[in-house]
């Protein structure tokens, strides 16, 4: 996956907003993952990088409430996806090749301010009844990596990569 700085103007346009929902599909043109921390004090500069961060990894860790992948389960049912995993399998798609983040400190009519992330990807992912990933042998050089042009294999994880 590489980071696209046009989606990142595209969620940066959204979580200007300050709305808690996901844009209109025509806007963003394909997945999103919106995130939010609520507090009582200003301070964008302390929690931007920590909310970005909180963001990817409650995406990630949702992928425990389905117990882990197996060859039995890596295709996205409506019984998984109500599981509470789309921001994972969106995350994990194998399709999905660039993703782009924006960020925004939202003051709110409390007085309490949400810390906003939102991050769109392409090729959007998540289509019922698709396999989230192709199951395979780990890679173990780059000509083992096929699926997207280009394609690098790290050999540590046994991942290939754009």
């Amino acid at each position: 996956m590489k980071y696209s700085c046009d989606l990142e103007i595209v969620a940066q346009e959204w979580a200007n907003q300050c709305v808690w929902a996901h844009s209109p599909v025509e806007h963003r043109k394909g997945g999103e993952n919106l995130y939010a921390i609520i507090s009582g004090s200003e301070g964008a500069g302390q929690y931007f990088e920590q909310s970005v961060r909180d963001s990817n990894d409650a995406w990630w860790n949702e992928l425990k409430d389905l117990g882990g992948i197996t060859s039995t389960n890596v295709t996205l049912t409506m019984a998984t996806f109500n599981l509470g995993i789309g921001h994972w399998s969106q995350m994990a798609w194998s399709s999905t090749q660039t993703i782009g983040c924006g960020f925004r400190e939202c003051p709110r009519s409390d007085g309490t301010i949400m810390f906003f992330v939102v991050c769109n990807y392409r090729p959007s992912g998540n289509y019922l009844n698709q396999n989230i990933y192709q199951i395979g042998q780990p890679c173990s050089r780059n000509s083992s990596c096929t699926t997207f042009p280009n394609s690098f294999c790290e050999i540590s994880t046994g991942l290939c990569y754009t």
